[in-house]
């Protein structure tokens, strides 16, 4: 229950960290399938949180969905999730992420531009990138 006080966990990330403590499997998942039964674990609530922090740090929907898949959310959850996101809005996380890491577009420095030009390609979905 400590675990899920601080923030919310992926099931997978609660079973992982219960191994480490060197409880049985079976154990693990009976205990984990109480605390989901009880609203207590919900991946679903993991995955939304965990969108909102990511979009906060400027993440596109790209490593967002790469990052959740890695945490043993189920992929049709992750791709409901991140539907929620309009593509404007990706646009302007994608905005507000070059202008912090580039510069406003009066002080663009050019060399670092250059430097870091796969950061929106990568940040946001295909062709979303040319419309900023």
């Amino acid at each position: 229950m400590d675990l899920l006080a601080r923030r919310e966990h992926s099931r997978l990330e609660l079973y992982q960290k219960l191994k480490q403590k060197k409880f049985e499997p079976n154990i693990i998942n009976t205990e984990l399938d109480k605390l989901s039964n009880e609203g207590l674990q919900s991946d679903e609530r993991f995955a939304e949180a965990f969108l909102r922090s990511r979009i906060d740090k400027g993440k596109g929907p790209n490593i967002i969905l790469s990052e959740l898949l890695q945490r043993g959310v189920d992929e049709l959850l992750v791709s409901n999730v991140l539907e929620s996101i309009s593509e404007g809005q990706w646009c302007e996380v994608a905005y507000e992420t070059m202008n912090k890491k580039l510069g406003n577009e009066s002080e663009l420095d050019y060399d670092k531009m250059s430097d870091n030009c796969d950061l929106v390609f990568t940040a946001v979905p295909h062709g979303t990138a040319t419309e900023i």
